[in-house]
């Protein structure tokens, strides 16, 4: 992560740690991250998306992307209408193991 390479400007530093505590504070952890109750056998595949209507948390997101931006660190926005077998879902976001069409 760019904190613990020591790049980011103390200022940076600062907002990418009160945009994380941001984020703890107010979106919901996500209960699975399987479609299997005991996934132990393997690793997840899943990837968690925001929903279109949790702006909030897609502004605060995308700062987070400019910041890594300025830093040379590559980051890719994906969008889609079918994530995959959704194993949780709240009012900002979903979990879901991928379909073989799936962006990722």
């Amino acid at each position: 992560m760019v904190q613990r390479r020591g790049i980011l400007s103390e200022h940076e530093d600062h907002r990418l740690n009160e945009i994380f505590e941001w984020f703890n504070e107010r979106l919901p952890r996500p209960s699975r991250f399987s479609r299997t109750r005991n996934a132990n056998h393997k690793a997840s595949r899943c990837l968690a998306w925001f929903k279109d209507s949790a702006i909030d948390y897609i502004g605060f997101a995308r700062e987070v992307v400019e910041i890594l931006r300025q830093h040379e660190v590559v980051v890719e926005t994906i969008f889609t209408e079918r994530p995959g077998f959704i194993v949780y879902e709240d009012d900002f976001q979903v979990v879901a193991e991928p379909f073989t069409e799936t962006p990722t």
